[in-house]
């Protein structure tokens, strides 16, 4: 696939939420995963996952739990 060749036969179409998985991550990121930060106030693991308009937050006290989490709920 040439990223640099914007003709229909070369694009795949997706949804605006399927798109938003493949951004890289964020610069300022410290966890190094995605939909995974640091919440410095409660100084716990933040989940924050959207879908459908619907925004989705949990915290966790490991970084572990949360990437779990991520993960089945993507």
């Amino acid at each position: 696939m040439n990223k640099t060749d914007n003709r229909l036969c070369n694009l795949r179409w997706v949804s605006r939420g399927e798109n938003r998985i493949n951004t890289p991550l964020c610069s300022g990121n410290t966890t190094g995963y995605k939909n995974i930060t640091w919440d410095k106030r409660r100084n716990k693991y933040m989940v924050i996952i959207q879908r459908d308009k619907k925004i989705t937050q949990k915290r966790f006290n490991m970084l572990d739990e949360a990437i779990i989490y991520r993960n089945t709920n993507l």
